[in-house]
């Protein structure tokens, strides 16, 4: 039976390869955590070029500095640019339950729209601007 790329079929090939099924490492060709993905060759486009500068700042636009606590190093950092904690980020919609979201890691996140947890986000662009009026994500409207 053929399955689709990125299936259940690779899924499970991904998971013995990482020790999680069987506690032995069946493939080598499949990265680990701590490894991230090769880059598929894009180029940055404008919206990314912003997201890295926002990324990395510690003062807003107008020289304030940013709380620790509301950089985005803070949640999503290196290696695996996530903390894998649960956070509220301000994404919460009438039809969520609680508003208390995982971390996701963000490597190759320009290769993995749409974004949040349900995909309202088709831009990495539009995290940071449609769907962050209040700084709640970070800050990054001043």
């Amino acid at each position: 039976m053929r399955r689709a790329p990125g299936g259940l079929l690779h899924a499970r090939r991904a998971l013995h390869a990482r020790g999680a099924v069987g506690g032995q490492r069946l493939h080598r060709d499949y990265p680990t955590p701590a490894e991230p993905l090769p880059p598929s060759g894009r180029r940055a486009d404008r919206g990314q070029a912003r997201g890295k500068a926002l990324f990395e700042r510690t003062r807003t636009n107008d020289g304030r500095t940013i709380p620790v606590d509301n950089r985005c190093v803070t949640c999503h950092f290196p290696p695996l640019y996530t903390d894998r904690s649960i956070r509220d980020v301000g994404t919460k919609m009438a039809s969520d339950r609680q508003g208390r979201f995982d971390v996701p890691h963000l490597n190759n996140i320009y290769d993995s729209a749409p974004y949040l947890h349900n995909g309202m986000a088709d831009t990495l662009e539009e995290i940071w601007t449609r769907f962050n009026p209040y700084d709640t994500h970070g800050v990054t409207t001043t």
